[in-house]
């Protein structure tokens, strides 16, 4: 078998791999922090959120360091986020950090606005990023 056949066939092995072998060499983070987006039914800013970074963020470096969870707030809270201030306006995206809230933002404005007060709330986390 050439080595291309073998590759085609197992890409799954090599991609899991590679992601054991970059958790032993670079620390992976615990999933304790999350990063929650509060969401409602058309909602045109929750809407862009999820065109401009939706859709790439598993991708980016935020991702490695929070589980991305989404809540519509038209359904009922789970009871472990009963302890949240209340969410007023939708998109809301709230980092949390061992359940305890570490920072909120409120709306979407844009993609560079979004990053930079998420990169604020980071620094507050108790271990950073």
């Amino acid at each position: 078998m050439v080595f291309t056949d073998w590759l085609n066939k197992n890409t799954h092995l090599l991609l899991l791999s590679m992601a054991i072998s970059t958790c032993i060499i670079v620390p992976c983070r615990s999933s304790a922090a999350e990063l929650i987006m509060f969401s409602s039914p058309g909602c045109s800013r929750c809407e862009a959120w999820e065109k401009d970074i939706g859709v790439i963020f598993q991708l980016t470096e935020e991702a490695k360091h929070f589980r991305l969870i989404h809540i519509d707030i038209t359904d009922p809270l789970p009871s472990r986020l009963s302890n949240l201030d209340a969410v007023q306006y939708t998109p809301t995206f709230v980092v949390l950090d061992k359940q305890r809230e570490i920072g909120r933002i409120t709306g979407y404005i844009n993609e560079g606005y979004f990053w930079w007060e998420l990169q604020n709330i980071i620094k507050r986390l108790p271990d950073g990023m």
